[in-house]
């Protein structure tokens, strides 16, 4: 508020019936304003209204929908409605008719009553304020005019009523001019009595393909509801008596019924023209209001019981608004907009009753009244107030496509599907965020971020996905294969982010931590999140489903088949080309070394594979037979081994190694080095002492292949020490593939899998470790 007073320099005057200043767009989105009367008159051919926030566009509808109830004194019951949905336009007549019977009331500067303002409104020192006080700026305080910082703002007359409409609905609490006549200014202010009134609202409106479905699916029949609107007492302001300065009713008076909130005069406004422009406002106290228990009067909100406010009221039933969350996408919210979700047990009053607009929709899809698959959009919009709810921080706006025959009160089964769905999506990403706050806290580090971050990474994955799933819902649905869809969909999109959180774990993960009294590695942290998504996903239909997230990256060749490969599956995973070498290489000579009798050629072979264990490919000349062959492709131009050569050499030198003076075969297809080392330790299957694991650790925090060698010579001298064979074949694939570009992680991942998954018994599986 300012100190600077204004006076008019010409008695303005601005029809709003037949004025353009509401903003509209038609069917190919070209933008323009209409008057009151020219908006509903062609209603049919626009696509919607476009205020210059979203919440103007909310406003706006309200009043539209107030002028058509009061032109229409109706739709008294279904009969009338569907007359009025199968028209092909609105009855402009009659609608004409009622804007010129009160046409007085719709002048935005009329000496007596001016719209939606006072005429005579002042302060005690003739005060007016700038314009930044009408106007909403967002998002987050980014002004929605630049010009407020670059000298006067001023509004033509189309945006002043655009933004005194939306004043009335959505504007912030806090001190306000003191108006003279106003009982409750105190010292020349005008103390809180809250945002106005559809700033306390969750808002909630039904879209259609044109204006006039979307303004006749938010038009209710006077008899719908468990209480009949009395349109002698339901009025719009413009029917009312004009209001000055003080309350209609000291202390407050109730609402009459949805068109009297919808044109709610939460604020005492007057606008200041000159020279054919608004230069300044005055703000101050209207009408007061109170939202408990108000389901019964305002349709565009849903309902939530308040405990809170039972206890503080003494009531023993009190519901509120259910306001938007601005951090969470409609369908996430779409148990409170669902008339068949509420609890409706006998003799238990219901929890969240869903808006009024969703059980009108209900309603009429039950009657017939629309057809069964009309595409109706539920809009979501609301405003977010910040610092005592004395500004704006923000502006919802979001909305879903729906079904109709979900809003249906029958229609639970279906409502509880598509909750469902919302709920599995929900569990899924928190299981991921719990996987990237345990692989953190693995290593030592802080889990709240990471694992946040996954979660809202996980829900804008699911965005999509989920309106377009639900949008497929339908009353004849087979409901388990529709939650089979959705769950392998989830399924497979949590399942990759959780293969790129393990790719990329930091190397002190594997090692591991103790939390709370257990170890903590990066492979529990994988073993948790895999039954966490399972049990968040039953229906999902995955040929990996028994086996880690489920999910596989692009395969570069076969022998990256073997690191997604289950260990312990039924058939031995498909190996590469340097894999099948040294498969057929080791395999006969293995069968060479234990026959009986033994060959000694081959026996020496053995010996000299062992000496060249730690060597360099090409350092031992009598050992090129089984390290090189034209399957491998050639050394680079300079003499640098190939990473199919150097897989091959370590994978047949180590075997040499292994197989020393053991009377079994140490090649064995299907067991994988983690399962291998796992079964090293004599109480297998029980619980793996701790040298044991940190043994295996070492061989995680490799950061060369040269360093890989040595670690794996020590994990075959334990193996040979216990008799436990390992495949050589599939250790050679993943020798290739970890020596690609991002190909360690992913095999240090599979070892992992392999090393705690292996026959695990059922009270070790259980035990998982909550990290966070």
């Amino acid at each position: 508020m300012t100190g600077i007073a204004v006076c008019p320099s010409d008695q303005a005057t601005f029809d709003l019936i037949h004025e353009p200043w509401i903003r509209v767009r038609d069917l190919e989105g070209v933008l323009t304003e209409y008057g009151v009367l020219r908006t509903l008159e062609r209603a049919h051919r626009l696509a919607g209204l476009s205020g210059d926030v979203p919440t103007q566009t909310f406003a706006l509808t309200r009043m539209l929908l107030a002028v058509l109830h009061g032109a229409l004194q109706g739709p008294q019951d279904d009969g009338q409605w569907q007359e009025l949905w199968e028209a092909p336009e609105l009855p402009v007549a009659r609608i004409a008719g009622y804007l010129a019977s009160h046409s007085d009331r719709f002048d935005l500067f009329s000496s007596a009553t001016p719209f939606f303002q006072v005429a005579d409104l002042h302060t005690a020192k003739g005060e007016t304020s700038e314009l930044s006080k009408l106007i909403a700026d967002v998002p987050n305080g980014v002004p929605f005019f630049t010009t407020r910082f670059g000298g006067e703002l001023s509004l033509s007359y189309a945006e002043a009523a655009r933004w005194v409409v939306h004043c009335q609905a959505f504007d912030c609490s806090g001190i306000k001019s003191g108006a003279v006549g106003d009982a409750r200014v105190k010292s020349g202010k005008g103390y809180s009595i809250g945002v106005a009134w559809s700033g306390r609202l969750g808002g909630v409106l039904l879209e259609g393909r044109t204006l006039k479905e979307t303004l006749l699916l938010n038009l209710p029949a006077r008899d719908f509801g468990p209480g009949a609107r009395d349109p002698a007492s339901d009025l719009p302001a413009w029917e009312r008596e004009p209001v000055g300065a003080a309350e209609e009713v000291e202390g407050g008076r109730p609402a009459t019924g949805p068109i009297d909130l919808y044109t709610w005069q939460s604020r005492r406004i007057r606008l200041v023209p000159s020279s054919g422009r608004v230069v300044r406002v005055l703000i101050c106290n209207g009408e007061r209001s109170s939202p408990e228990n108000m389901q019964g009067l305002e349709p565009h909100t849903a309902w939530r019981r308040s405990a809170a406010q039972e206890k503080k009221l003494g009531r023993p039933l009190v519901y509120m608004p259910r306001e938007h969350d601005p951090d969470r996408a409609i369908w996430r919210g779409l148990p409170a907009l669902l008339p068949g979700a509420a609890s409706h047990r006998t003799g238990r009053p219901v929890t969240a009753p869903a808006p009024g607009v969703l059980e009108w929709l209900g309603h009429l899809d039950l009657e017939r009244r629309i057809a069964r698959d009309f595409p109706v959009r539920v809009r979501a919009i609301g405003m977010i107030y910040g610092s005592q709810s004395s500004v704006t921080d923000d502006i919802v706006d979001d909305s879903l496509a729906l079904p109709a025959v979900l809003a249906r009160q029958d229609a639970r089964e279906l409502a509880r599907i598509a909750i469902s769905g919302v709920e599995a999506a929900e569990k899924a990403a928190w299981a991921l965020g719990g996987l990237a706050g345990d692989l953190v806290a693995a290593a030592g580090g802080e889990c709240v971020g990471p694992r946040s971050r996954a979660i809202e990474g996980v829900h804008a994955e699911l965005d999509g996905p989920f309106r377009h799933w639900l949008s497929d819902l339908h009353a004849d649905c087979d409901t388990e294969a529709v939650q089979t869809d959705w769950h392998t969909t989830v399924f497979a999109m949590v399942g990759r982010a959780a293969e790129e959180l393990l790719a990329s774990v930091a190397p002190a993960s594997w090692e591991g931590r103790p939390v709370r009294g257990r170890i903590l590695t990066a492979a529990h942290a994988e073993a948790r999140f895999g039954a966490d998504l399972r049990a968040a996903l039953p229906f999902a239909s995955t040929p990996f489903a028994a086996c880690g997230t489920g999910t596989t990256s692009r395969l570069e060749d076969s022998a990256d088949v073997a690191l997604s490969a289950p260990s312990g599956a039924a058939s031995w995973p498909r190996l590469g080309r340097v894999g099948t070498f040294v498969d057929v290489q080791i395999t006969g000579l293995q069968r060479r070394v234990l026959g009986v009798p033994r060959d000694p050629t081959a026996v020496a072979a053995l010996a000299r594979l062992r000496r060249g264990v730690g060597k360099q490919p090409g350092e031992l000349v009598d050992i090129l037979e089984f390290t090189v062959a034209d399957e491998l492709p050639p050394d680079s131009r300079d003499g640098v081994p190939s990473r199919e050569a150097n897989a091959a050499y370590v994978a047949m030198t180590l075997f040499g190694l292994h197989q020393q003076s053991c009377g079994e075969p140490m090649h064995r297809r299907g067991r994988g080095l983690g399962a291998a080392l796992r079964a090293s330790h004599r109480g297998y299957p029980k619980a793996v002492p701790e040298q044991i694991r940190r043994r295996f650790c070492v061989i995680g925090t490799a950061a060369s292949f040269t360093e890989l060698a040595h670690h794996l010579r020590a994990a075959v001298q334990v193996l040979r020490a216990e008799g436990v064979p390992v495949d050589y074949g599939l250790l050679a694939d993943q020798l290739v593939a970890w020596q690609r570009p991002g190909g360690a992680d992913r095999v240090r991942l599979r070892w992992w899998r392999e090393f705690y998954r292996t026959e695990r018994p059922p009270a070790e599986a259980s035990a998982t470790v909550a990290a966070c």
